[in-house]
């Protein structure tokens, strides 16, 4: 079976191109991420909507409820080579995309034996220009506050304000943790402050934060696609 992996950092497109890869080959797209399989996180975690991947068939590495806490990064690896031995042998599976974000995950993918078994095509996508990234990921972040007709990243960090075990959860998640922090400094619930319009300091933390974690990222993705491209003979699907 072929796996044809995009990596690259939050907000690089990631999705866009394996949705559109998934619709071209009608090949499933195995989601490497650990915060996205918390459906109450859809929001902060930048999980598609159902319209977004419509067409396509999206396979989380588990569907978990908050309160069972974190899938950590052995485990998904582990399920990840559990769902990618049955698409190849129960389902008879050809090629699965593989859409890839958790550092955690990616690194025990990519140091590991699993991708061995496989024939597989790696694609980066770049972080490129980072004052054009920052100001498409601010207009994100602004959007993720307002309450549309899915619920609002006030909405989810609401849910579990009153948990202590999820809160401090949430707080291990960039992004979430702006929020939280912010929250306590200003002796405010996210209940309160969602009545407000977003405020500026707290839009300006989780962009510096997001920013941050990009920048890690996209160093790991740039170095392991350098390092892996010959072995796994390269490839870039084209649309």
């Amino acid at each position: 079976m072929l796996l044809h992996i995009v990596i690259g950092a939050t907000g690089t497109g990631k999705t866009a191109r394996s949705v559109a890869l998934a619709r071209k080959y009608g090949a499933p797209v195995v989601v490497l991420d650990r915060i996205q399989i918390h459906p109450e996180l859809a929001i902060g975690s930048g999980r598609p909507s159902d319209s977004d991947i419509s067409g396509t068939r999206r396979i989380y590495l588990d569907q978990r409820p908050l309160e069972q806490g974190e899938l950590l990064a052995a485990d998904a690896h582990d399920r990840l080579g559990k769902i990618l031995a049955d698409l190849e042998h129960s389902e008879n599976q050809r090629m699965a995309i593989l859409e890839g974000g958790s550092l955690s995950l990616c690194e025990l993918l990519f140091s590991g034996s699993l991708l061995q078994h496989y024939q597989v095509g790696l694609e980066y996508l770049p972080l490129g220009d980072e004052d054009i990234f920052a100001s498409r990921t601010a207009r994100r972040i602004e959007s993720a506050f307002l309450r549309s007709e899915r619920p609002s990243i006030w909405d989810e960090v609401s849910s579990v304000w009153q948990r202590e075990n999820q809160r401090n959860f949430l707080r291990t998640i960039v992004g979430y943790r702006a929020i939280i922090e912010w929250c306590e400094q200003q002796g405010m619930s996210p209940e309160t402050a969602s009545r407000d319009t977003p405020h500026h300091d707290l839009l300006g933390n989780y962009l510096d934060a997001v920013v941050d974690y990009a920048r890690k990222q996209d160093v790991f993705f740039s170095a392991t696609y350098s390092q892996h491209c010959d072995s796994t003979r390269e490839r870039r699907l084209h649309v």
